[in-house]
């Protein structure tokens, strides 16, 4: 009898260090979307749901505006997206996300084939210090 109370709390103490495990990692999880800026929405929205369509929504005028930034080597930059001519695709993405090493692979190929031949391919990434 003794023995099986032994077993029984061991069992116990190791379930509890995995659930106390999991939940730092899912903290750590939340904190590192938090850092990026991707909000967590508890009522409704599309967080929690991978591939459901998000509206982009636009200034209040629904003009475009122009982007501005940090290049990755710390000098200001500006990509112009009005007054241009042609399209011009936005690529968000990270340099240490599994996901984006895809689309990285992809747009570094020299045939790469945009919708027309005056898109432009701009790549955008997050802060410096967050790469």
């Amino acid at each position: 009898m003794a023995l099986a109370l032994v077993l029984l709390s061991c069992a116990v103490a190791v379930l509890a260090l995995l659930v106390f495990g999991l939940l730092r990692s899912h903290a750590e999880i939340i904190r590192a979307l938090h850092r990026a800026g991707i909000p967590l929405e508890e009522s409704g929205g599309h967080a929690g749901h991978p591939g459901a369509p998000v509206e982009l929504r636009s200034e209040p005028d629904g003009a475009a505006h122009d982007i501005v930034g940090v290049s990755p080597g710390g000098s200001p930059t500006k990509v112009s997206v009005t007054g241009v001519r042609g399209m011009t695709l936005l690529a968000f993405l990270s340099s240490g996300c599994r996901t984006c090493e895809t689309f990285w692979t992809a747009f570094a190929e020299p045939g790469l084939d945009l919708p027309d031949a005056s898109t432009r391919l701009v790549i955008v990434g997050q802060d410096p210090p967050l790469e």
